[in-house]
């Protein structure tokens, strides 16, 4: 089971998202 240790990336994108 390998799962990539990105949740800061994904709640930065989600933050950017959101900013548009």
């Amino acid at each position: 089971k390998a799962s990539p240790p990105a949740p800061k990336f994904v709640g930065d994108l989600i933050a950017f998202i959101l900013n548009l």
